[in-house]
């Protein structure tokens, strides 16, 4: 039986957000013969998660002990991760309606695909949903074809925070860069210069809007901008060297 692990690094200010999580988790529908865990792991020196929660038993959890960053957290989630896909969640988000079967069975369907995403609305405090419009369109991607876009439209083409990766090239490229913002962007743009990849029609994330998120902070867009230069500058040391 195959499995897909979702990873989550939880900071503790957005442990209020893990309720929502679980429930979009638990109304995703799995292609036959699939099986998930959700790789919990929080950013901090002490557990802040509601016990009941963690007795899901879907759920593996564990704490830093430290503050560490979104970055390192994410990876000692994948190294606790058994799955043969994995799919990046952020605390605050929620897996669409259909989101998680879609994106699999996209990749069941091309071997040759190393990661999926899909479009994605976004959640305001009020209550309002927006659905974004897609930059690109719907289909396969060849490697060097999305950093293209990407450095062409100046923004990012497609909401990376969440993906569905084959879990090997996630190991091969190393797991998420150790940086203050754009490590789930820069890990698929990493991707997509050395494996074919899919953008999806379909609705596969709900991005939550709160006053707390670390985008809403006045340092964000400054680190944003030092992290894209050096994304930009590890995806031309990368080279290309790998194929369809």
């Amino acid at each position: 039986m195959s499995k897909v692990s979702i990873i989550t690094a939880c900071s503790p200010d957005a442990v209020q957000f893990l309720h929502d999580a679980l429930r979009s988790i638990e109304t995703s529908f799995l292609p036959a013969g699939w099986r998930l865990e959700w790789v919990l792991q929080e950013d901090g020196p002490v557990p802040t998660v509601d016990s009941d929660l963690l007795s899901h038993p879907a759920i593996k959890y564990q704490v830093n002990g430290s503050s560490l960053g979104t970055a390192t957290t994410r990876n000692l989630a994948l190294a606790r991760a058994n799955g043969d896909m994995l799919v990046a969640l952020d605390a605050d988000d929620m897996l669409a309606d259909g989101g998680l079967l879609a994106m699999l069975r996209a990749l069941n369907r091309e071997p040759m695909a190393a990661w999926a995403v899909g479009n994605h609305s976004q959640l305001f405090p009020d209550g309002k949903i927006a659905m974004q419009e897609p930059l690109l369109e719907a289909g396969i991607y060849k490697p060097g074809e999305v950093v293209k876009k990407w450095v062409e439209f100046g923004r990012a083409p497609f909401r990376s925070s969440l993906a569905c990766m084959r879990t090997g090239p996630v190991w091969r490229i190393g797991g998420w860069p150790a940086l203050g913002r754009l490590d789930d962007a820069a890990l698929i743009y990493a991707l997509s210069i050395h494996y074919c990849g899919l953008v999806l029609p379909e609705y596969t994330l709900i991005y939550r809007r709160w006053s707390g998120q670390k985008t809403a902070q006045d340092w964000s867009e400054n680190l944003k901008d030092i992290s894209r230069a050096f994304t930009l500058r590890w995806l031309e040391a990368m080279g290309s060297d790998f194929d369809c």
